[in-house]
């Protein structure tokens, strides 16, 4: 089935899979670099007793859930609009009127990667372009089991996966999955 439709499909899939690896990278490097400066206290006021799980959960009064809603709203509308007509023509947003700046946010000509002005180290020349294609899509899967991993532990242990690596390298025979009763099964009678 090579229709334009599944061609199509596929190039949604494959932007989506690059949108939810960037995320699952900045998520993962959110996660440990704030519990990192927590538990050396070099993170300063605030971060003395971080919880990532608090800070998911808006538990830091940080904004409330409308403002949060509006900002992300307005924040993502433009960006995702413009990503979705280059899926469906890539090239064609150098080209498409966008209050005189074009050609400053018309991309690289690749769907999913930016040029421009959101290229400032040159890193999007065609040579270099694919093999770093290659590693951020490695990393970003990489990142995605690692984050699920985060999740998982987090809510079988209530701490943060450097406190739990911490604790596993003191004691590796008593700090494992194997001991957590959250982490066996039931069903096997455990």
């Amino acid at each position: 089935m090579n229709t334009p439709e599944s061609r199509l499909a596929a190039r949604r899939y494959a932007q989506a899979e690059l949108i939810h690896a960037r995320f699952a990278m900045m998520g993962v490097a959110g996660i440990l670099v704030p519990e990192l400066l927590s538990s050396s206290g070099a993170g300063g006021a605030g971060l003395e007793n971080y919880s990532w799980l608090k800070a998911a959960g808006g538990s830091y009064d940080l904004a409330d859930g409308t403002t949060l809603a509006v900002t992300t709203l307005f924040m993502f509308a433009v960006p995702e609009h413009k990503r979705l007509f280059d899926i469906k023509s890539p090239g064609s947003q150098r080209t498409a009127p966008f209050a005189g700046l074009e050609g400053l946010v018309g991309g690289s000509g690749t769907p999913g990667y930016p040029g421009g002005v959101f290229d400032p180290l040159g890193l999007g020349k065609p040579g270099e372009l694919a093999t770093l294609k290659l590693k951020e899509i490695k990393n970003g899967r990489l990142a995605m089991v690692a984050f699920l991993g985060f999740c998982g532990q987090t809510l079988s242990t209530g701490e943060g996966p450097l406190a739990n690596l911490a604790g596993h390298l003191a004691d590796p025979w008593h700090e494992n999955f194997a001991t957590n009763a959250v982490a066996i099964p039931r069903i096997l009678g455990f």
